[in-house]
């Protein structure tokens, strides 16, 4: 199998904590199903998710994504096969504003907040880098 990395940002339609906590849960029932590791950072905006795991199963979870009502406005902001997992230890690892900021490559703070679309790809995927390497073994930071 190549391994594949996706990320995309979008708007967060949902602002309540138990959209969030359902997105997780059916974010790790499904990728533990399907092979599929990563991240949901969660700003007061938007949602930024990193994907890894096959072509395939990357396809139909990002078919999911596209019909779920809680998105909008998707943005893909990288794809392509890789040589290792960054978060291969959590099948979704849940990252929220205070922990972003701390990660957040200095000229990426952006006045106003966590905002995805605003970020350069090359900011964004050193920030997946940072958060993969502080994020320790917590299934959220």
């Amino acid at each position: 199998m190549r391994l594949m990395r996706l990320i995309y940002s979008s708007w967060r339609l949902d602002d309540g904590e138990g959209g969030i906590e359902a997105i997780l849960h059916a974010s790790r029932r499904n990728n533990e199903r399907d092979g599929l590791t990563g991240a949901l950072l969660v700003g007061e905006r938007h949602f930024l998710q990193v994907l890894e795991g096959s072509r395939t199963a990357l396809g139909a979870c990002m078919t999911r994504i596209m019909r779920d009502p809680r998105h909008e406005a998707i943005e893909l902001i990288s794809a392509g096969e890789v040589p290792a997992r960054l978060f291969a230890d959590w099948s979704m690892l849940r990252i929220d504003g205070e922990a972003i900021g701390r990660c957040m490559p200095e000229p990426c703070l952006l006045s106003g907040g966590f905002r995805p679309p605003e970020m350069p790809q090359a900011a964004i995927e050193e920030l997946c880098r940072r958060i993969a390497a502080w994020g320790g073994g917590d299934s959220s930071i």
